[in-house]
């Protein structure tokens, strides 16, 4: 089983990121004979690259360029951000120091314009292997029914008319959601695929998924063109469908699948951490907890014993929707003040992706971050028996 590494270098404006910290950060790995390559971005300082460049080529290793989509480079363009009832962008929300998710639209046509133009000036001498998109997708619904609402402008909104949807009907939709019992209106999730209570809510999704099915459908087509690799960073199949994001149709223009399996961290993609936001937006006053719960029952995640069932749950959704390589994605690390994720849970991830059939392992989200003993778990486990 093949082994991939996330490496965040910051931003645009980037990190001071030195040589000296990728290659210990980079270390425990090289003893791995299942190491495949690097993702890392996306800074756009060049330092970083022209080492990992040298770091990957020497050892026959892929190089991919970690490059988020619908978020992240609103300082480089004018990216239009997606836009709520209000007709107003809605702005993002910083984690982690620099990183942004001020979400743009993907119907706007110079929105792939916009990012292909600073893939040329500021990635394409690199000569990476393939890039890895990221933030193909919509604001989560864990920031609340404007999030899941989203985008509202006047080209988005076309697109919805053509499906009969008007904005009045999408109004009345999030209205019923909140009055519903059932959690996001879920009456049952089958095979990977939800069936909803409200029939327009259903449609809606699945037209808020083709807009961006078609944005990283014509992205894919350019990269591949060029000799690159795609490789996709999706939310977690139970997630998926509430951020437009399509699994079929995703990966029929993709090298691989990276489904964020993230069971463990309490920081954004993390399931049970996007789950309990979704309870927090949506649940009656009061009934918060027993929202959540009836919403992992619905959506087939039981968060017992550390989540492991939902994790190999998950990953079989994601094998048997996509027509293409699936990475299982799992975290090394969280946040400060959470607790810690340990070499034990690594090595509980990494079986449970072998066993279950994965093509390879992401190591998630930021090497740079890992305690040491968690990498070498990446890179050591599963032991041959």
């Amino acid at each position: 089983m093949k082994k991939y590494v996330q490496l965040y270098l910051g931003g645009p404006g980037g990190r001071a990121v030195s040589e000296e910290a990728m290659r210990a950060a980079l270390a425990p790995m090289e003893r791995a004979e299942s190491f495949a390559g690097v993702i890392a971005g996306w800074t756009v300082r060049p330092e970083p690259y022209r080492w990992l460049r040298r770091f990957t080529r020497e050892r026959g290793l892929k190089l991919y360029l970690w490059l988020p989509v619908l978020s992240e480079f609103g300082e480089l363009r004018p990216f239009r951000g997606v836009e709520g009832f209000g007709g107003k962008p809605l702005g993002g929300a910083r984690f982690d120091g620099d990183e942004t998710f001020d979400f743009c639209c993907p119907t706007r046509r110079d929105t792939g314009r916009f990012l292909l133009e600073i893939y040329e000036e500021r990635f394409a001498w690199a000569e990476f292997d393939g890039v890895f998109l990221d933030r193909i997708r919509f604001p989560a619904p864990s920031a609340g029914p404007q999030a899941l609402f989203s985008c509202l402008c006047p080209a988005c909104r076309e697109a919805y008319g053509a499906a009969g949807l008007t904005k009045e009907m999408l109004r009345a939709c999030r209205d019923r959601l909140r009055a519903e019992e059932k959690p996001l209106g879920i009456e049952s999730r089958r095979e990977g695929r939800y069936r909803f209570a409200d029939p327009a809510f259903a449609s809606y999704l699945d037209c808020r998924a083709g807009l961006v099915t078609a944005l990283a459908g014509r992205l894919a087509d350019w990269f591949h063109e060029r000799g690159l690799a795609v490789g996709l960073d999706l939310f977690s199949p139970l997630l998926a469908p509430f951020v437009g994001q399509d699994y079929g149709a995703l990966s029929k223009k993709a090298d691989f699948v990276k489904p964020m399996l993230y069971r463990y961290t309490d920081t954004p993609a993390g399931i049970f951490y996007e789950l309990r936001g979704i309870a927090r937006a949506f649940a009656p006053a009061g009934r918060e907890e027993a929202y959540f719960r009836a919403l992992c029952e619905a959506a087939g995640a039981r968060p017992e014993e550390g989540g492991g069932a939902c994790f190999s749950a998950e990953l079989a959704a994601a094998r048997a929707l996509c027509a293409c390589e699936v990475l299982a994605g799992m975290e090394l690390h969280t946040v400060p003040g959470r607790p810690p994720v340990t070499a034990g849970q690594v090595g509980d991830s990494v079986g449970r992706a072998a066993r279950g059939g994965a093509a390879g392992a992401v190591a998630s989200w930021n090497l740079l971050a890992a305690p040491e003993e968690t990498v070498r778990a990446f890179a050591e486990m599963p032991k041959e028996k």
